[in-house]
């Protein structure tokens, strides 16, 4: 059975960022069980993989973050899992490289992966 974990920090390593419907393809079906339960947080699937995800604050659209990179979404959804992991969503998400464990979360509309911050409600700011 899959789980929700309490912890909102991710260990380090090269995580794929973006709307996980690019790239969860897979496993989809395990991550919109698991997503019914409570999308923001961190989640592991079946498999072990681990990810982070966050409703957007206007659902689908593209979002930006502090560094002027796009982030397209169709499900509602920002997370990061694990590069090695996915096949890579092309221009649809970004790679980001964490040097050491880091903090996940959501405050208002801006989603947060360590440093990256977007902005999914920027009519707020």
């Amino acid at each position: 059975m899959s789980k929700t974990v309490d912890t909102l920090t991710m260990p380090a390593g090269q995580y794929w960022v973006g709307d996980l419907c690019y790239v969860l393809r897979d496993q989809w079906q395990e991550v919109c069980e698991i997503l019914a339960g409570g999308v923001n947080g961190v989640h592991t699937l079946e498999d072990g993989t681990q990810f982070a995800c966050f409703s957007t604050a206007w659902g689908d659209g593209i979002y930006e973050d502090g560094s002027c990179n796009d982030y397209a979404v169709d499900a509602g959804i920002i997370g990061c899992v694990l590069a090695g992991k996915v096949n890579h969503g092309g221009a649809w998400g970004h790679v980001h490289t964490f040097r050491r464990p880091f903090p996940v979360g959501r405050t208002g509309g801006v989603i947060r992966f360590g440093r990256i911050a977007i902005d999914t409600d920027p009519e707020d700011a």
